[in-house]
C-alpha cells in the first residue's frame, strides 16, 4: 500500500490566551482589587434589595388584606350571633316560669359570654342620658308623662353593643322629650 500525502496548509493560528485572569505583572494592586470587589458587593446588595422590597411589600399588603378580610368575617358571625342572643331575649320577656324558660336562661347567658369572649361588651342604656355615639332614638316621649328629665331614655327596644371603644351596633331607644 503507498501512502498518499496531501498537501495542508495551516491559515494562521491564534497563540493569545483565552484565560482572562491576568499575568501575575499584568494584576492590578491590591487596593484596586479590593474596591472592585467592594463595587460588585454593593451592587450585588442592591440587585437583592431590589428584588426583597417588592416582595416585601405585597407579603405585607397581602397579611393586612387577609387581617381585613377575616375581621370583617368576624364582624359578619358576630352580627347574626347578636341576632339569636336578641331573639332569646324577645322568648324570656313572654315565657312563663317553667324548665323551658331555664333552659332559655342558660342558653341566653352561654350567647352573652361568647360575645364577650369576642370582645363586645353590652351598652348599658336604660335610664342613661341619651348619647348619639351610642344610642340609636327610634321613638320619642314625653318627659313629663314619665316623671324623668328630658333626654333621658326610657326604654330599649334593642341592647347595643360596644368592642373597646368602638361601636358595634347602637342601643335602639325611646328617649324622654
Amino acid at each position: 500500500m503507498t501512502a498518499i500525502k496531501i498537501p495542508v496548509r495551516v491559515v494562521g493560528t491564534n497563540t493569545r490566551r483565552r484565560d482572562p485572569t491576568p499575568r501575575p505583572s499584568e494584576r492590578p494592586p491590591a487596593a484596586t482589587r479590593a474596591a472592585a470587589i467592594q463595587e460588585v458587593a454593593e451592587a450585588q446588595e442592591v440587585a437583592t434589595a431590589r428584588e426583597v422590597a417588592p416582595t416585601r411589600e405585597v407579603a405585607t399588603t397581602h397579611k393586612v388584606a387577609t387581617t381585613h378580610e377575616v375581621a370583617a368575617a368576624q364582624d359578619r358571625l358576630l352580627t347574626e350571633v347578636l341576632s339569636i342572643a336578641d331573639n332569646l331575649e324577645r322568648a324570656l320577656a313572654v315565657a312563663q316560669d317553667s324548665p323551658i324558660r331555664q333552659g332559655v336562661v342558660i342558653t341566653h347567658r352561654d350567647v352573652l359570654q361568647l360575645l364577650r369572649r369576642h370582645g363586645l361588651e353590652r351598652i348599658d342604656a336604660h335610664q342613661q342620658p341619651f348619647d348619639p355615639q351610642w344610642h340609636e332614638a327610634v321613638d320619642v316621649v314625653p318627659a313629663r308623662e314619665l316623671d324623668v328629665e328630658p333626654g333621658t331614655v326610657v326604654q330599649v327596644m334593642l341592647p347595643g353593643y360596644r368592642r373597646g371603644e368602638q361601636l358595634f351596633r347602637p342601643a335602639r331607644v325611646v328617649v324622654a322629650q
